[in-house]
């Protein structure tokens, strides 16, 4: 289930998920949804959204859509992937997936340890970007032979300062979880480990994973990148 106007406006402009049903307001149908596709549609009012929703508001329109089996993980030609270590926050990683969109990041790829890229708070978080990136889950023991010519970089608070003067090729970088960082195994088979300069005066000892993962895209992705 995908819920929400701009999640499905979002899958309705992409052809890599199939919707086999709608379920929307008539204002909605009528006035928000360009539905050019063959899909059962089915009116309801807010009473009946409300009924079958996952959110805490009601949202006017939920799109039922089919899932599609996972492909092999092929980073040969691969610019460009980002890695969650144990990453179990669905907000978080639904932000990540919108950040890798927004950059043009190719890989999303979980550990099996991660909250599940179709876990409906994931999707929710995503607004619609999930539509739009290659995801897969890969054992994080499995990562440093399937990275092929990739520069692995994890994150850790010992690591090189980030920096207008570091530039890599085809980075793939590791985000850890929330509480302890990348795992020592990830960090072993790093080629570089980066942090992000904070004000000396700070409170913070970290940022959130989602934060750092906007401040490294846009580093290594951004127009100056």
């Amino acid at each position: 289930m995908v819920e929400g106007e701009k999640s499905v406006v979002s899958l309705l402009n992409q052809n890599k998920y199939k919707i086999l049903e709608l379920f929307a307001t008539e204002y909605c149908i009528n006035e928000t949804l360009n539905i050019n596709q063959n899909i059962e549609v089915h009116q309801l009012d807010s009473q009946e959204l409300r009924n079958i929703t996952n959110l805490n508001s009601t949202p006017s329109v939920i799109a039922l859509i089919e899932s599609i089996p996972p492909t092999k993980l092929d980073l040969s030609q691969a610019q460009s992937a980002i890695y969650l270590d144990d990453v179990q926050d669905p907000g978080n990683v639904g932000t990540i997936m919108r950040i890798a969109d927004w950059y043009g990041i190719e890989h999303l790829i979980r550990s099996t340890d991660s909250a599940d890229f179709y876990n409906q708070k994931v999707l929710q978080s995503s607004m619609g970007s999930f539509a739009n990136l290659h995801l897969h889950t890969l054992d994080r023991s499995l990562l440093k032979a399937e990275s092929h010519e990739m520069q692995i970089i994890s994150t850790a608070l010992s690591g090189e300062l980030l920096s207008q003067n570091m530039k890599v090729k085809k980075p793939l970088i590791i985000l850890g979880n929330e509480g302890k960082g990348v795992s020592q195994e990830l960090m072993d088979v790093s080629d570089i480990s980066i942090k992000i300069q904070g004000h000396p005066n700070r409170i913070a000892d970290s940022l959130n994973v989602a934060i750092s993962a906007g401040i490294i895209a846009n580093h290594f992705f951004g127009m100056n990148g």
